[in-house]
């Protein structure tokens, strides 16, 4: 018979990228918004790079990293990061959209955000199992210590790959709209009439 025991921490490390996500979405964001008519889509996307950043830092965490000091500031960094990314995405991807066409255009950004996270999930699950697999070929697998480590390091590729991809977006954010420079005077619209 297999047992669980209640792990409350457990949810409170959980919680931690959400309260990122609403800290920002509550405090952040109206501001945001309300600077949306001085900033370009690349300036407001710039937040996929803090994502990226704190992807990063988690990859240098180990066995014996504290959560506190290790765990808890890349995490509330990366609520963050993705809490400013997620608004602009959506409004960059049905900018300039006619009238007739905005439903078209905002179904276009949710699919391609539905595919993303179906294919980014297994796709880092995968690269995290290759590099625990290829960890323990030719250790002692019954070693708790081995099995620690090789766990630790299928985190850091799996942190590593995110921390890319992360920056791979906010580079390629940044490319798209460095020649859409919109007008500061004129505010962005959902549609264009």
């Amino acid at each position: 018979m297999i047992s669980f025991t209640r792990r409350p921490r457990f949810g409170a490390a959980l919680g931690t990228e959400t309260s990122g996500l609403a800290e920002h979405g509550y405090h952040v964001a109206p501001t945001a918004r309300d600077r949306s008519t001085a900033e370009s889509p690349a300036e407001q996307l710039h937040h996929d790079g803090h994502a990226a950043i704190a992807m990063g830092r988690l990859t240098g965490n180990g066995p014996h990293s504290s959560y506190s000091a290790h765990i808890l500031g890349p995490l509330m960094f990366l609520g963050i990061g993705i809490g400013a990314t997620i608004a602009p995405a959506m409004n960059a991807g049905t900018t300039g959209a006619k009238a007739q066409d905005a439903g078209i255009a905002s179904a276009t950004v949710n699919v391609a955000q539905q595919i993303g996270g179906s294919v980014g999930t297994p796709l880092l699950n995968s690269l995290a199992a290759s590099a625990l697999a290829s960890f323990l070929v030719g250790e002692d697998a019954n070693s708790q210590t081995v099995q620690t480590n090789a766990a630790v390091h299928s985190y850091t590729v799996a942190f590593g790959s995110t921390s890319a991809i992360f920056a791979a977006g906010a580079s390629s954010a940044a490319r798209s709209y460095e020649s859409a420079t919109p007008n500061p005077g004129v505010p962005l619209t959902l549609c264009d009439g």
